[in-house]
């Protein structure tokens, strides 16, 4: 089965977005999920940057994806879920962030 996380990213400016990122991606870190899946970063509002790739690069199944930040994060997970060919997709905004092991089990 193939499992892809989305994670929505904004890159509107705010730096208030950064600090979200690494409190999931520690948290993601942190706690194993569980299950094999791969990591989809959906770039909200900008196009997928240099540093958005150096943030995510400790991800090992990573890739990025730009949405124009239409419908904000539903459109996001929207765009995502129509370009993906997996099984199941498990969807996160900006804010979330893990709190223990095994969250996709």
């Amino acid at each position: 089965m193939k499992i892809v996380v989305v994670y929505v990213y904004p890159l509107n400016g705010s730096g208030h977005y950064l600090e979200l990122a690494l409190r999931f991606l520690t948290s993601y870190h942190e706690y194993p999920s569980g299950l094999e899946h791969e990591l989809l970063v959906v770039c909200n509002g900008a196009p997928v940057t240099e540093e958005t790739k150096f943030l995510f690069e400790s991800v090992p199944q990573v890739r990025f994806m730009t949405h124009d930040n239409s419908g904000y994060d539903c459109g996001a997970y929207q765009a995502a879920a129509r370009s993906s060919p997996a099984d199941l997709m498990v969807f996160f905004g900006a804010s979330a962030y893990l709190r223990g092991p095994g969250w996709m089990a």
